[in-house]
């Protein structure tokens, strides 16, 4: 609120009036594991299913944290985190090597999904989107290059780049207009 930067990238709507927000990307979590773990490729996978499994959890990711724990409570499972690191890099690694699952960003695994090094394991309740939003003022003083990205953010074509965020608004616009 001091006005030492110009944008910011967040995850929840601003709660300053005076600060407006433009969504630049959407993803879902996902869950994932290891190709050889026992609930990789199966098509139907409940809450129970994941009683007794390890976790691996992103250290800052404190809201995908409390959702977990309480959807493990409300089904009356334990929710068992062996590790908790700083970055997605290494929690990747240590789903790969059968440490445990993961609930991560969709757009962090992508590569290893393509690839087959991670699977994902089909859990609609735990596909919760993920949204990024930039944050900036329009009232008082913007540096020049701070109004062209918020120019260029809010004037872009998302449907050249495959985004999700597009894909759904326009999935959204076309059942509205029916």
């Amino acid at each position: 609120m001091d006005r030492e930067v110009d944008i910011g990238f967040v995850k929840d709507e601003p709660a300053f009036h005076e600060l407006h927000s433009t969504e630049v990307h959407l993803d879902h979590m996902v869950l994932v594991a290891a190709p050889r773990h026992r609930l990789a490729g199966r098509p139907n996978v409940r809450i129970e299913d994941l009683a007794g499994e390890a976790f691996v959890l992103h250290s800052l990711c404190a809201t995908t944290a409390d959702m977990m724990h309480r959807l493990f409570e409300q089904h009356r499972i334990k929710f068992r985190v062996v590790a908790e690191l700083w970055s997605f890099e290494n929690i990747r690694g240590f789903v790969r090597e059968g440490v445990g699952l993961a609930i991560v960003p969709g757009v962090t695994v992508r590569e290893d999904l393509r690839e087959g090094s991670l699977v994902r394991i089909p859990m609609p309740v735990l596909e919760v989107p993920r949204r990024t939003l930039m944050i900036y003022r329009e009232q008082g003083y913007l540096s020049d290059s701070a109004s062209e990205l918020i120019k260029l953010v809010r004037n872009f074509n998302w449907e050249g780049t495959g985004s999700m965020a597009f894909s759904k608004r326009r999935a959204i616009a076309e059942v509205s207009s029916r």
